[in-house]
């Protein structure tokens, strides 16, 4: 029985082929073409020269500025791709008319190029001259979504081989995603088709834009091939291991701040991945011994990743996670890691110059984090000089945090070492343990430690007490002395910890001052329990700009009487619209300017009682975790607000210290 082929529904294909607006894919119809034209070159036995050239068509219609430079400012409708290869003989239409067809598999070719140029193109013109047994034909035709129309071929008088492809009228919204500049597109084509480019019968290539002109090849030997390194690298996975072989220039020209790594499929580049993010000195420039700047491009390839490249050629078919094969993840991690050691010598001195900065910042801003500096170095590492005080900040608690959790790993494994207690290997991590942390608490640890075991068991008792009114004034007193301001209080004479540790570092607080007294311009004798005023940034615009304000709130122990105008939300809600709307000053007269969009942070302290929670619900707060407290962002005073019970800020202080305890046998 005679099979019946099956028949092509080309606009099904189109919808179906997944080349998305995007710089990398507005560019793959060109890259396509130029394949086409190489593999025709192959082919080609008569042309000892062998040529490919590229035009680039603007839009010279368009109005343009008073010099040439503005040229590559004019919007690109398309290119004009020609070689002088093999051309359309019959096979080749053929094999151009039949869909993932087979011809050239041997060359890692789909059949699927040529449909790139439909998804980004609307008019895609061929006329091809070639000669077959000494005879020259001319094959023209028109590619559409219709499929081939216009088709004709004739003999012709024409002696020179050459085929024309004609990509023009380029889709609105792939012509946005493109490369503007003439250098950056024959980039661009020299990284898609590098593995062409290295062989040594590479056509000679020219790309033309306007009255520019450039040869590839020279361009390739001048700026890669000159400083071209080679690597071979395996990866281990379930017993697997998995070679690839990475090729790596350093680029002096074009230099840009693109550090990629371009991973290649079937000899082309199917996707590149941004180094920074990976290893951040890169967000600076690289230099060489002589000072001048280049970039950094590295070029993987591997049967691995040609055996896992999707049919247009937009991506690899790799597991996100190494459980159902290797991961491209787990690659790149390998190249990255190779990546280091060959830049070592040129990221050194940017990792000095982050270093240095970082140090000086620990120095001068945060020197609690100064411990980290000894213990946390290679986290530092990651911290440049390019991020904001925030960022450094966040970064620094983190370091601290992952520091504080190893010091607590390490002291199970030295405490619970019991048959090895007597042993010189012992005594010397016990040490090292123990100076690590004293530094990390930066005071005598026992002392201090002892010190919050007692303001607990004090805080503790007097939640006690039966009288609510002096149950208040204890607890604030115990917390902050009252009616005092910073300048006369030490660091031992509050315990600002219990309620958030990092209240302890403010730049002023005053304690139940009515605020007429810290501000000329408050005429009411509203007195915020704690109002904290944290320390000015020194980056900011003003020396006087705050980076936040902090108000702590205590409420009689058991009230049950609030009502929707009395409450303590609205409490606080009438003290930041007073420090929004005054001009605040210290006891001493230094004004601080506090600003619409500085961040209010918010404590209110009181048991939860019913009527509370009814306020909590109609002002939308929700519960914490262990139900003994609530919280809330408020927008429109840009304040962050949480409500503690009393209990809630004893069983949250027990439990931060507790590991103290226990390590002083004190719980």
């Amino acid at each position: 029985m005679t099979p019946i082929p099956l028949q092509l529904d080309l606009r099904g294909k189109l919808n179906n082929f997944k080349v998305t607006p995007s710089s990398a894919h507005s560019v793959l119809p060109l890259f396509e073409a130029i394949v086409n034209a190489i593999d025709s070159l192959s082919d080609q036995k008569e042309n000892k020269s062998k040529e490919i050239s590229i035009v680039v068509q603007r839009d010279e219609s368009q109005p343009t500025m008073d010099n040439d430079a503005n040229q590559e400012k004019l919007p690109i409708v398309g290119f004009l791709i020609e070689d002088n290869g093999e051309g359309f003989t019959d096979d080749n239409f053929n094999s151009f008319c039949t869909s993932d067809s087979t011809l050239k598999i041997h060359r890692g070719c789909k059949g699927l190029g040529r449909f790139t140029w439909l998804k980004v193109f609307n008019e895609i013109q061929v006329k091809s001259i070639f000669k077959i047994d000494g005879i020259f034909y001319q094959r023209r035709f028109h590619f559409s979504e219709d499929g081939i129309v216009n088709h004709s071929i004739e003999k012709t008088v024409d002696g020179s081989i050459k085929t024309s492809i004609f990509l023009s009228d380029i889709k609105q919204e792939y012509q946005n995603k493109l490369p503007k500049k003439t250098l950056t597109i024959a980039n661009k084509i020299i990284e898609h088709c590098l593995s062409f480019f290295i062989l040594e019968d590479m056509p000679r290539v020219t790309l033309s834009d306007l009255d520019s002109k450039l040869v590839l090849n020279d361009l390739f030997e001048d700026e890669y091939n000159k400083n071209k390194s080679e690597d071979n690298i395996s990866v281990l996975h379930n017993d697997n291991t998995y070679p690839f072989k990475l090729l790596s220039f350093k680029v002096f020209s074009n230099v840009s701040s693109d550090y990629k790594v371009h991973y290649v499929g079937n000899n082309r580049e199917v996707m590149a991945m941004n180094l920074k993010n990976d290893i951040p000195e890169l967000k600076h420039s690289l230099k060489d011994a002589e000072g001048n700047s280049f970039s950094y491009k590295t070029f993987v390839s591997g049967d691995y990743l040609d055996s896992h490249v999707n049919s247009e050629r937009t991506e690899f078919t790799l597991p996100s996670q190494n459980t159902l094969g290797l991961s491209l993840d787990t690659i790149h991690q390998e190249v990255v890691e190779n990546t280091k050691s060959k830049l070592g010598e040129y990221l050194e001195p940017i990792k000095e110059e982050n270093r240095n900065y970082i140090q000086r910042y620990i120095n001068e801003e945060s020197p609690q984090y100064k411990h980290i500096v000894k213990y946390g170095l290679e986290k530092l590492e990651e911290l440049h000089a390019d991020m904001t005080n925030e960022e450094i900040e966040i970064a620094l608690f983190k370091i601290e945090h992952k520091l504080d959790l190893d010091i607590k790993l390490e002291s199970k494994e030295i405490f619970n070492a019991s048959d090895t207690l007597n042993s010189d290997e012992y005594k010397e991590k016990y040490q090292e343990f123990f100076e690590k942390v004293i530094d990390s608490n930066k005071t005598k640890l026992a002392d201090y430690v002892l010190h919050r075991k007692t303001i607990l068991d004090i805080y503790e008792q007097a939640l006690t007490f039966d009288d609510g009114y002096e149950k208040e004034d204890r607890i604030h007193q115990l917390i902050y002395p009252m009616r005092e301001i910073s300048d006369n209080v030490k660091d031992m004479e509050h315990n600002l910890w219990l309620i958030d540790e990092r209240l302890s570092y403010h730049y002023f607080l005053a304690s139940d001052k009515p605020m007429s007294q810290i501000s000329e311009d408050i005429k009411n004798n509203k007195r915020p329990d704690l109002m904290i005023f944290n320390q000015p940034n020194a980056f900011a615009e003003g020396d006087d700009d705050l980076t936040s304000v902090v108000i702590v709130e205590f409420k009689r122990p058991m009230r049950d009487n609030y009502t929707d105008k009395d409450n303590p939300v609205s409490q606080v809600q009438g003290y930041i619209e007073d420090i929004q709307e005054g001009k605040v000053k210290s006891l001493q007269g230094r004004p601080i300017e506090v600003r619409d969009n500085t961040p209010f942070y918010v404590y209110i302290v009181c048991d939860i009682t019913p009527t509370l929670k009814k306020i909590m619900k109609r002002a939308s707060f929700k519960l914490t975790p262990d139900g003994k407290g609530y919280f809330n962002f408020q927008r429109e005073y840009n304040a962050y607000i949480e409500v503690l019970s009393f209990d809630k800020i004893l069983n949250d202080s027990k439990k931060r210290n507790r590991v103290l305890f226990e390590k002083l046998d004190i719980n």
